[in-house]
């Protein structure tokens, strides 16, 4: 179940959509200098992603695709250190969509960083 917004409205509804996503992904450590024992990971990743939509969306949402089902990829990279820092950053874009919402790409930024670190 996913929810979105009306066009006109902005109202959210609900609506169910099929969705899944295979892609490859690169880890290795990540550590503060001079504290090596709080361990965390850098990751990056490439996914490729296919929806097929129910036909309820069409009528809830006031927005009609050009078709049910269509795919996308994403490109992100991370790093997460226990108590200290978390940053993420994706890419994800829709192929072959052919309509304005859908063609617009998305990009997701989030930073977490704690001044205080592991020491606690």
């Amino acid at each position: 179940m996913i929810q979105g917004q009306q066009m006109g409205t902005l109202k959210p509804f609900h609506f169910f959509a099929t969705y899944t996503h295979a892609g490859l992904m690169f880890q290795t450590g990540a550590w503060e200098r001079d504290k090596e024992k709080n361990m965390g990971v850098f990751w990056v990743l490439a996914r490729y992603h296919a929806v097929r939509l129910n036909e309820d969306f069409s009528y809830l949402s006031g927005f009609e695709p050009a078709r049910s089902a269509f795919h996308g990829m994403s490109v992100g990279l991370g790093i997460e250190i226990n108590n200290v820092l978390n940053i993420k950053s994706f890419y994800y874009r829709y192929l072959e969509v052919k309509r304005t919402p859908f063609d617009m790409p998305i990009f997701q930024f989030t930073c977490n960083y704690s001044m205080r670190g592991s020491n606690q």
